[in-house]
């Protein structure tokens, strides 16, 4: 019964008419036509483009008591059956209306609450929808726009429905509106939270940063002993202070650091490192360094998050492949890298059985209604994310060079359920043993000018304060430069964490340049743990013990 009625909570809907006009709530009649048994009004359009006919009127129609009885097949509302109860629908608070539904049927009881933002004479309809798995679409008569648009011309704001508690609308899919939408009240506390939850984004620059040469200790003479030929020159450098400064190609995240929205982690790294790229990145992926965990620790800080797997999406990695720091025990990240080709992947010899399973309606067994989850969930979420991506207007704007944090730009504008966003460093250039200077210079302003970008794109669509974007590497670079007029794999390295929320500044303790290890290594000053804790507790506001296993003092890089 529990996962019945849990299947029973997957969908939650938001809907909304637009208007140009004052918004009024219609008056009843008073010869209102009761609808007839087993059948409900619907949300249809006008035949004709020119037809000026209002789509409803919801007075008429809706105000009052109802019942109904549907015949529904098995699918996403579980058993086949017949489902009744009754509708009272009443106008509150201006500019809504809310339906409050009590229904039972083969999967139980339901106790449904809708929100609804309706105006009688702009015959334009547009709805949002989306669920607790990650559909999440707009769809409207003639133009698709965002959520925030969609809800600002109906006179209704994000606040206003958090306020009322909205959790959503009930639909027909794809189809009419009725009595006995898809969700209930523990869902609509799920949609409230995913409207409003605070989202991580983990940028990974793979390749070994030469943190020294990012955030340059120009003020000790030591750096240039150690690198007189590719040290940055004070007269190149981004100052911060009388002793550190920002490598001059980081104009962007420099001005950001101004504004008190980046804080600079220093030091960081781990006890006996690695100087694998490889086996050094599985060690920050899973959070385990030296010892392993099957599950990363994008993925863990999920299940702390929603430890029922009740949230679909909660995860996306922008990539051709999973990573490892978001494999996850009750949660299937969405992992692609081009959204107009998003798709289950599967090789050529996969397809047919997969394709033949998919097909299929009723599950004969867990293994199998597990395949069919994952296909309608990928499905539903394929479109969405198409759909984000074909109505996102910075992808053609030249000024504008986020790299791949373009898509997280696309999917949060369209208001997408996630909260954990994985997007490692494509084509990168950080593993500099060979004429570092230029390389390193240009990787360092593509990323700098990204991040600048990303949130540039955040405060234009009003998300400025509900996103923190987190990047490391797997390792620095060794203190003396090479023959090569390069560096080598290190071991420290520097941290930055920005956003709107951030307390900006320097934190952790400097590694010694003249007290070097493990054959010119800095020393490791902050375990990445900590910054990891301070990003799960602090900011995610999940337990960090439960995630990383053991107790990390968090860093206080927030604002109270």
């Amino acid at each position: 019964m529990k996962s019945t009625v849990m299947r029973l909570a997957s969908v939650a809907a938001l809907f909304c008419v637009f208007t140009a006009t004052n918004w009024a709530a219609p008056q009843p009649p008073a010869d209102r036509p009761q609808p007839p048994m087993g059948q409900m009004p619907t949300l249809g359009r006008p035949t004709q483009p020119t037809d000026e006919t209002p789509l409803f009127d919801f007075g008429e129609y809706f105000n009052g008591r109802w019942s109904f009885s549907w015949d529904v097949p098995d699918g996403v509302l579980g058993p086949a059956g017949t489902i009744t109860g009754t509708t009272v629908y009443k106008p509150i608070d201006g500019k809504f209306w809310e339906a409050a539904t009590d229904a039972s049927g083969p999967a139980g009881s339901i106790k449904i609450t809708e929100l609804i933002a309706y105006q009688r004479e702009n015959r334009t309809l547009a709805r949002h929808v989306s669920d607790s798995r990650g559909l999440s679409f707009l769809q409207g008569k003639a133009n698709t726009m965002s959520m925030h648009k969609t809800l600002a011309d109906c006179g209704v704001s994000r606040r206003d429905l958090m306020r009322l508690g909205a959790g959503g609308l009930g639909f027909g899919l794809f189809g009419g509106f009725g009595p006995v939408p898809y969700v209930f009240s523990k869902a609509s506390e799920v949609a409230a939270a995913a409207g409003s939850g605070k989202i991580l984004v983990v940028f990974e620059w793979f390749g070994g940063n030469d943190g020294l040469n990012t955030i340059v200790p120009y003020g000790d003479s030591l750096y240039y002993k150690h690198r007189p030929t590719i040290g940055i020159k004070e007269k190149d450098v981004l100052k911060i202070d009388a002793h550190f400064g920002w490598q001059k190609s980081m104009a962007g995240m420099k001005r950001l650091y101004d504004e008190g929205k980046v804080a600079i982690v220093q030091g960081v790294g781990y006890d006996q490192p690695s100087f694998s790229h490889f086996t050094s990145m599985s060690f920050w992926h899973t959070a385990a360094p030296n010892s392993g965990n099957q599950y990363g620790w994008v993925g863990r800080t999920a299940s702390a998050l929603d430890p029922n797997g009740v949230r679909a999406n909660l995860i996306v990695n922008i990539s051709d492949s999973q990573s490892l720091a978001v494999k996850a025990e009750k949660h299937v990240p969405l992992v692609f890298l081009d959204p107009a080709k998003f798709q289950r992947g599967a090789f050529a010899q996969e397809k047919a059985p997969l394709d033949l399973l998919g097909a299929s309606t009723t599950p004969v067994g867990d293994a199998h209604k597990y395949v069919l989850d994952v296909t309608r969930s990928a499905a539903q979420a394929s479109e969405v994310v198409r759909a984000a991506w074909s109505s996102y207007k910075g992808k053609n704007n030249p000024d504008l060079r986020l790299l791949d944090l373009d898509k997280v730009v696309a999917l949060i504008e369209a208001d997408f359920p996630t909260r954990l966003y994985y997007v490692p460093l494509r084509n990168s250039l950080f593993d500099t043993h060979v004429n570092q200077a230029a390389p390193h210079d240009r990787q360092l302003e593509y990323c700098s000018d990204a991040i600048a970008g990303f949130f540039q794109e955040m405060t234009r669509i009003g998300r400025a304060d509900d996103v923190v974007l987190y990047v490391h590497s797997e390792f620095g670079r060794r203190v003396p430069e090479n023959t090569s007029l390069g560096t080598d794999h290190g071991t420290a390295q520097v941290n930055f964490v920005v956003g709107n929320a951030v307390t900006g500044g320097m934190y952790g303790k400097p590694p010694s340049l003249s007290d070097l290890v493990l054959d010119g290594n800095l020393e490791i000053t902050t375990d990445f743990r900590q910054v990891y804790a301070t990003l799960i507790e602090d900011w995610l506001g999940a337990d960090a013990a439960t995630v990383l296993g053991q107790k990390f003092k968090t860093m206080g890089l927030f604002r109270v």
